[in-house]
């Protein structure tokens, strides 16, 4: 591999995602990472809430594979997950997410047997509650110790279903080996 092939690697890998993320822009899905969207309620659009909301993604995506260095948001079945929240899906939206997730009720996805979606999380599931209890990685505390210690305060329900969300989507793409079939990561995420 010659200078200019590691050059080229490192920008395509490594600058120019974190230079689309830091303008705001979900960069494009590479072989080993994917794009998911979390559509949120209209009401949610600039609501502090979605800071909750990402360190409830966040605490999912460092559970595991996590590592030092990274561009993305984390990781989510052994892939980089960027992840973005939005309230209204624009056709940039869905073209460039590989899953769309609406973790809350009240919210409907675009209806196309072309993408991706995961719908609201019933916290009150076996499923759910075993999500929160358990981590991904033993040694850490559950959710909600680590959630309080991240943010001084108690995670409402729309933090806890975000996390949940989170958690199903890196199970379904840990067992799927990628999201590069669709139809079987679709048949993996709960509806």
């Amino acid at each position: 591999m010659t200078l200019i092939h590691i050059g080229l690697w490192l920008a395509r890998s490594l600058i120019m995602p974190g230079m689309l993320l830091m303008l705001g822009v979900t960069p494009p899905a590479l072989a080993h990472s994917f794009n998911t969207a979390m559509l949120l309620p209209v009401d949610f659009a600039d609501d502090p809430l979605q800071d909750d909301l990402m360190q409830a993604f966040l605490l999912a995506s460092e559970e595991r594979d996590s590592h030092a260095d990274e561009t993305s948001n984390g990781h989510l079945g052994g892939l980089d997950v960027y992840i973005r929240f939005v309230t209204t899906l624009t056709p940039s939206d869905i073209s460039s997410a590989d899953i769309i997730a609406l973790p809350l009720a009240g919210v409907r996805g675009p209806d196309r047997d072309d993408i991706i979606t995961t719908g609201p999380q019933d916290l009150t599931s076996k499923a759910a509650r075993a999500l929160l209890a358990t981590p991904a990685d033993p040694s850490l505390p559950a959710f909600k110790q680590r959630f309080l210690s991240a943010t001084g305060h108690r995670a409402g329900n729309e933090a806890q279903a975000v996390y949940v969300t989170a958690r199903m989507i890196g199970q379904a793409v840990r067992k799927a080996g990628g999201v590069d079939d669709p139809a079987r990561l679709r048949r993996l995420l709960p509806p």
